[in-house]
């Protein structure tokens, strides 16, 4: 259909199923070719390039060259517009859509707030602006973990596999190889037995349950935050990890930690005072390089010195790959070295 008003050029207006009214200015002599086009789109099921043209995101000499050079059947018209789409609401967006399990989406989630805050790039930042990062200056100013740069990395990445439809795209490897990787340092926590329970003594009544807990189950803070009373199951002494990072999963408890356990769930203190607590605890015992994450270290160190196999630790902690429970090896191989030469230079020399 087209309109011809009494100023400017002629209205072409098409309606499509499930699509708004197309309504856009066409020169009389391109009428013929952009509706052929409008068609062509159609049928192809290109709706969001449909789409994309009646909001006004692609002109009508974009149609009229895309038809011309026979790129209607591929993403040549949605380039543009998925790069021009609002940079902080598609990364949210992506990374709802993503499959992974409700603990990672969360992470990917911080991570783009985080970004937020590093980057130059403000509230009205477009997909295309994640190639303006300046990611190397960004990475010698980064100040959190390098766990946390390669989570980043990692909801950019899998985001833009979202947003682009496709792992491979030019556009994607452009930007992943901007962003440097990190190689992540296996933390293992030097933190004797005795030393824990000094922690535990110096901490309020009402902190002692959960630094306690975070030990006996290897929860992650979010995790232990996160359980009710219905998550307790006294009878065969687990709790059920409601937000887990690779999903739901059952955790068993020492039946003379259980105490402990019930007396922490839930929470009786909020996430802000348990820090404040541990972080002056620690100073007490001169431990400040502890963090309340490293209690989950603990629980896997404990574990692999007591002689427990990797594959059962591994499973304990969720861990997706056996490679992410080997740091606790390490440290029990290294003993078993040592005490060898040990004993190989106290052995006394027999007599000639």
């Amino acid at each position: 259909m087209i309109y011809s008003p009494k100023r400017g050029n002629p209205q072409l207006q098409r309606t499509f199923a499930g699509l708004p009214t197309i309504r856009r200015a066409v020169p009389a002599d391109a009428y013929a070719a952009v509706n052929a086009a409008l068609d062509a789109l159609y049928d192809d099921e290109q709706l969001d390039a449909l789409r994309a043209f009646q909001a006004g995101d692609i002109s009508v000499a974009e149609i009229l060259a895309a038809k011309r050079k026979g790129r209607l059947d591929d993403l040549y018209l949605l380039e543009r517009v998925k790069l021009d789409r609002p940079l902080w609401e598609s990364l949210a967006s992506a990374v709802q859509q993503l499959g992974h399990a409700p603990g990672t989406r969360e992470r990917y989630h911080w991570s783009i707030e985080k970004l937020k805050t590093v980057t130059r790039l403000g509230a009205s930042a477009k997909v295309r602006g994640l190639l303006r990062v300046n990611w190397r200056e960004l990475d010698r100013a980064w100040t959190s973990s390098d766990a946390d740069w390669m989570r980043m990395r990692q909801m950019v990445g899998a985001a833009l596999t979202v947003l682009l439809g496709d792992t491979y795209h030019p556009w994607r490897r452009q930007v992943m190889k901007a962003i440097p990787r990190r190689k992540e340092k296996p933390r293992v926590v030097e933190l004797s037995v005795r030393e824990f329970w000094a922690l535990v003594k110096a901490l309020p009544d009402q902190a002692k349950p959960g630094v306690v807990t975070l030990a006996a189950t290897g929860f992650r803070l979010g995790e232990y935050l996160s359980c009710e009373k219905r998550h307790l199951h006294p009878a065969t002494l687990s709790v059920t990890n409601p937000r887990g990072k690779t999903g739901a999963d059952v955790v068993y408890v020492a039946e003379r930690l259980w105490p402990w356990i019930a007396a922490a769930i839930p929470a009786p203190i909020q996430a802000r005072w348990l820090r404040i607590h541990f972080h002056r605890a620690r100073t007490k015992i001169k431990r400040p390089d502890l963090t309340l994450h490293d209690l989950r270290h603990v629980y896997g160190q404990l574990a692999a010195d007591a002689g427990v196999a990797q594959s059962k630790i591994q499973a304990a902690m969720r861990h997706e790959t056996p490679a992410m429970t080997a740091r606790y090896l390490t440290r029990v191989a290294k003993r078993e070295v040592a005490d060898a030469v040990g004993r190989g230079l106290t052995k006394r020399r027999k007599r000639a």
